[in-house]
């Protein structure tokens, strides 16, 4: 279906081009289009701050807890480390209401709510299992459970980064190329009708994109080509914010207008620019993603059940004792 959308891209972009008039009122002005329709697309730094002070003092607990574990046991009651335990196992049960929610629609709440809790679940879960197990790997049937346990954890990871390269956002909906593609053309034409002279802006933008999606040969193929391109695409926005700052001073000093104006107008070409290129970066990656994110998906749940199984066999295999 992508390529069918590229399809239609080239055409609705190449048959018009000729002869496109960028400053006719069929073209939305950059100040008329709401920038909370690209949100989705901008890097929070707030957000990616947060998260990275919590991956980071996640990863010292549990060097910490680890470390502890080697003098002995973190907990040392044997009635608290199983409950413990217990409370491992249910939250790593309780993964399964985000799939239940999402595909039977029996649970209350939004399915970005569930998601957010099968994040935090898959997050408390294995972090009350090693400590449980004292970060030791003990008899067959513990290790074979751990094994399990480590393996899902760290295809949730995977998941969780092949879902932001193919969602609208973290907890969005799916992402299609024609949409992406879309938004493309959108911010192509509010940065060609913002100044005179910035349709030469336009084309460059329109040839980036072009360029991104071309470059598509095969499944592995962008593995070796998005690290390039990004580089050309930083590169392209580098030079193509120049070029906009100085159609605004130019068309600045024309007009008399005043500095505010000035400014917001090259703020707002900008954001434009740094738009698009998130924009044309994700749908140059997103065959790829998708596919495998689809791969993913097949084999997670599996995954997750055998991770079940082998719980369910160290639980045997302990009151059996």
């Amino acid at each position: 279906m992508s390529d069918y959308a590229v399809a239609d891209w080239r055409a609705e972009q190449r048959a018009p081009r000729r002869n496109i008039d960028w400053y006719s009122n069929r073209h939305a002005s950059g100040a008329r289009i709401s920038l909370s329709r690209f949100a989705h697309y901008e890097m929070r730094p707030v957000a990616a701050v947060a998260r990275t002070i919590f991956a980071a003092a996640l990863t010292f607990l549990l060097f910490l807890c680890w470390t502890r574990s080697e003098q002995g046991y973190l907990v040392a009651d044997v009635a608290s480390r199983y409950v413990i335990g217990v409370a491992g196992v249910v939250a790593i049960a309780l993964l399964l209401l985000y799939p239940l929610r999402k595909r039977v629609g029996l649970l209350i709440g939004s399915v970005a709510f569930w998601f957010r809790l099968h994040m935090a679940l898959g997050i408390v879960g294995p972090v009350l299992i090693l400590v449980h197990a004292n970060f030791q790997v003990g008899p067959p049937d513990a290790a074979a459970a751990m094994a399990a346990l480590l393996a899902v954890t760290a295809s949730g990871m995977v998941g969780r980064y092949l879902y932001g390269k193919t969602h609208f956002g973290l907890y969005g909906r799916k992402a299609t190329m024609h949409e992406l593609l879309t938004d493309a053309v959108a911010l192509q034409e509010a940065c060609a009708s913002g100044l005179p002279g910035s349709d030469r802006i336009a084309a460059q933008m329109y040839a980036l994109a072009e360029h991104a999606i071309a470059t598509r040969k095969g499944i592995l193929a962008p593995v070796s080509t998005l690290p390039l391109l990004g580089l050309r695409l930083r590169s392209a926005h580098r030079r193509l914010r120049r070029q906009a700052r100085w159609l605004a001073k130019t068309e600045a000093k024309r007009r008399g207008w005043p500095r505010r104006m000035r400014k917001q107008q090259m703020a707002a070409t900008d954001k434009f620019l740094s738009l698009h290129v998130a924009v044309v970066k994700k749908a140059a990656g997103f065959e790829l993603y998708d596919r495998l994110f689809r791969i993913w998906h097949a084999l997670h749940l599996p995954l997750f059940f055998i991770l079940l199984a082998t719980i369910g066999v160290h639980l045997v295999a302990v009151h059996a004792h």
